[in-house]
């Protein structure tokens, strides 16, 4: 397993991106996610891949407290359509009854990744959350920044 210790990262491995874990309060709850700094084995990170992880680090308050309104906000005037396509009453039934319960909506997230994405731009500083969600399994959440601002909510996809 390559292991290295970086200026910036500090102690990261290599595992499809180089990774750490990162223990944080989100959705009110405490949760281990893995950070992702998207790169090869050569560990050449873009600039911007840096800019975006001192950001984060330094304003991870703020960034959390966006992710959690914007995630209620999101729920709240896509749910309806996101569960359109279920054919089960009570299933349909289930998610449209924690419209507006914060603490319901953030029981239905499982945050797995925060991503850092290469963005082969060196103006975009991109950074977001990964989440397992039960309302969409298979596609699950992703929740983007990008300079700074929230910028997307939607399929993980949005940052992979």
């Amino acid at each position: 397993m390559m292991e290295i210790n970086h200026k910036i990262f500090g102690k990261i491995k290599f595992n499809y991106g180089w990774t750490k874990d990162i223990s944080l309060e989100i959705f009110n709850k405490h949760h281990v996610l893995e950070i992702n700094i998207d790169a090869d084995e050569d560990a050449e990170f873009e600039i911007n891949q840096e800019k975006a992880y001192i950001f984060f680090n330094n304003h991870l308050d703020e960034i959390v407290k966006e992710a959690n309104s914007a995630i209620i906000s999101y729920y709240n005037h896509e749910i309806s359509d996101i569960i359109s396509s279920y054919t089960n009453h009570k299933e349909k039934q289930y998610f449209l009854d924690k419209i507006g319960d914060e603490k319901e909506i953030f029981s239905l997230l499982k945050p797995k990744q925060m991503m850092f994405p290469l963005t082969f731009d060196e103006t975009v500083e991109e950074v977001g959350f990964l989440c397992d969600c039960d309302w969409d399994k298979e596609n699950g959440i992703g929740i983007k920044f990008t300079n700074g601002v929230l910028s997307e909510i939607g399929p993980q996809d949005i940052l992979l």
